[in-house]
């Protein structure tokens, strides 16, 4: 019986101990803190340069761990989940490098059509506001303009920066625009500096 009784004890402090770290996290604020390579130096609780809320620490370390695949050149589709974590590891990775564009801030909404995964469509926006653009999943309320256009096109001109193609794409009706085209014409300027240059071409190596 005193045998069971440890046993059940036993059990009873393993528990309670793998359950410490669980509700610690759920408590405190974590860090994730990498060195100016990127690579991951540390999850420390409570202090350190970058803070963000328990709610926030998984997709923190998704975006650390993908680094190395970054660097490796492992690719993935223009637009696929595996690709919006990747591109969002590399900016975090550049941002000190990178300057706000020159025209302003410009908000973007984009229908994606002809893509060859998922439903065959993808609503996505560009958002310079932050400083470097980003390319995220979803809509924005209020964009400068919204544009629609195909998987091909919209990558030759977001990820390729190639803005031979947007101009053929409007002449061809490949890419529609409902907004200020006015504002648009700021796209011209992104990845002009050193820095965004330096993101662009990482991005671009890491885009099937």
């Amino acid at each position: 019986m005193a045998g069971q009784q440890r046993h059940v004890h036993g059990v009873a402090r393993f528990r309670h101990g793998a359950s410490q770290p669980v509700e610690s996290l759920r408590r405190s604020r974590e860090v994730v803190e990498e060195d100016h390579s990127g690579a991951l130096t540390g999850l420390v609780a409570g202090a350190g340069p970058v803070h963000q809320t328990i709610d926030h620490v998984e997709e923190r370390i998704r975006l650390v761990r993908l680094l190395p695949y970054a660097r490796a050149m492992a690719t993935f589709p223009f637009l696929s989940d595996d690709w919006i974590r990747a591109t969002r590891a590399l900016r975090e990775e550049y941002k000190s490098q990178v300057n706000p564009p020159a025209t302003g801030a410009l908000r973007v909404n984009l229908v994606v059509v002809a893509v060859p995964f998922g439903s065959g469509e993808v609503l996505a926006h560009l958002d310079t506001t932050g400083g470097e653009p980003e390319i995220e999943l979803g809509h924005l309320d209020g964009p400068d303009a919204t544009i629609r256009a195909d998987y091909a096109t919209t990558k030759r001109v977001f990820v390729d920066g190639d803005l031979g193609a947007a101009m053929e794409g409007l002449q061809l009706g490949r890419i529609t625009v409902d907004g200020d085209m006015m504002k648009l014409m700021g796209l011209a300027g992104l990845n002009a500096d050193p820095g965004s240059l330096a993101l662009a071409k990482a991005i671009r190596a890491i885009t099937a």
